[in-house]
Order: structure tokens, then C-alpha cells, then sequence
């Protein structure tokens, strides 16, 4: 399993999940009824709150883990609720997608068997923008079979 303790905590900091972005749920229009994302997040919520980002990316560092951290601070605006659950972003060379955190500990979900639920997150705040280095709508990683 990997660690996905954030890395850039201050002392006194709390290292889980805090306030994030919120971005905005996109579905597609033709689902027949079905729920594709089988019971995830955004077959229920219309928002979702980005709370960190774990990077894969920077495989020259040697580093064997990903890098683990929260939002920037300009993109800490706001707390993950029901409505706004909290996801993270994960970034590698070839990917990007979000990831649900756990309900517990709000940390990323890492326990496996995540797939692409169908729907996209985004938003046109420039927080985001910033964050990614462009305007995109990432995909919501939010679907489970078992």
C-alpha cells in the first residue's frame, strides 16, 4: 500500500484532509436511468471539494513514494461536507484523475478497486486553473464493484 501521509505539513498542522476547492460535477446526459458511477460520489453529490494532491510525477528524485500534500494555501477556501465530499487529485507523467477520500479519515482512499465512474470535476475558478497549469476537467475516479 502506498503512503499517502501528506509531505508538506507544517509542525502543528493537521495532516489530514482540510479545507479545499470545490469544483462542479459533470455528467454525461445519456445514462438510460443507470447510476455508471455504481453508488459513488458523484452519482449523489453535484460538487466535490478537492482537499491535496498526490504526485506521482518527478521520477529522477529518488524518492520511492508519491508526493503527498495539501492544496495550496490560496485553494484552501473551503471545508468537505456530505454535499461537497472530499477527493484528491492524482498526477502522474501519463494521468491525472480524483480520487475519493476516505470518510473517516478524509486521506485518500488507496485501498484499491477505484475506476472510472463516468463523470468529470472542474471548475472556472482560477485557483484551479492554477493548480493544474490549465483549464481541464479531470476524471472522477469514484466507481466501485465490490
Amino acid at each position: 500500500m502506498t503512503d499517502t501521509t501528506p509531505t508538506d505539513t507544517k509542525p502543528g498542522e493537521d495532516s489530514r484532509a482540510g479545507r479545499g476547492l470545490l469544483l462542479d460535477v459533470y455528467r454525461p446526459t445519456r445514462t438510460d436511468g443507470n447510476d455508471p458511477t455504481n453508488g459513488g460520489i458523484t452519482g449523489r453529490c453535484d460538487r466535490v471539494t478537492v482537499v491535496g494532491i498526490v504526485d506521482y510525477r518527478n521520477p529522477d528524485d529518488g524518492r520511492a513514494k508519491p508526493d503527498v500534500r495539501p492544496m495550496p494555501r490560496e485553494a484552501r477556501h473551503r471545508e468537505p461536507d456530505g454535499q461537497t465530499p472530499p477527493v484528491w487529485l492524482f498526477i502522474s507523467d501519463k494521468d491525472m484523475y480524483l480520487l475519493p477520500g476516505d470518510a473517516a479519515t478524509g486521506l485518500p482512499d488507496v485501498r484499491g478497486g477505484w475506476m472510472d465512474g463516468g463523470n468529470f470535476a472542474a471548475s472556472v475558478d482560477s485557483r484551479w486553473t492554477r493548480v493544474l497549469g490549465r483549464i481541464v476537467a479531470v476524471r472522477v475516479h469514484d466507481r466501485r464493484e465490490w
